[in-house]
């Protein structure tokens, strides 16, 4: 079991993880997500947030499709949200054109 300081740490590399996101960082996104101790803490949305950083590591560089590729299908499988489905499903149409 985790204790409060880890937890702590891992809340932290979440939302720094996010916030690197939207700051168009996908990589520095991926590398705070690594850092999280506990992944089911965060349930389905620590997968559905790697997957937009891999997607967009992808768009920046084509070698990434194929790691981007898994990490959509690891969120839409990790996902019951009909929204998220949606868009992971169009996500892996875009990734394979």
């Amino acid at each position: 079991m985790l204790d409060s300081t880890s937890i702590c740490q891992s809340d932290a590399w979440y939302f720094l993880g996010i916030i690197q996101l939207e700051l168009e960082d996908p990589a520095t996104a991926i590398q705070c997500f690594a850092k999280i101790e506990d992944l089911t803490r965060y349930g389905e949305d620590l997968y559905w947030y790697q997957a937009l950083a891999f997607v967009q590591l992808a768009k920046e560089n084509p070698l990434m499709r194929d790691k981007a590729h898994r990490a959509v299908e690891r969120a839409l499988g990790n996902t019951n949200d009909p929204e998220r489905r949606e868009q992971a499903r169009k996500m892996l149409k875009q990734l394979s054109q």
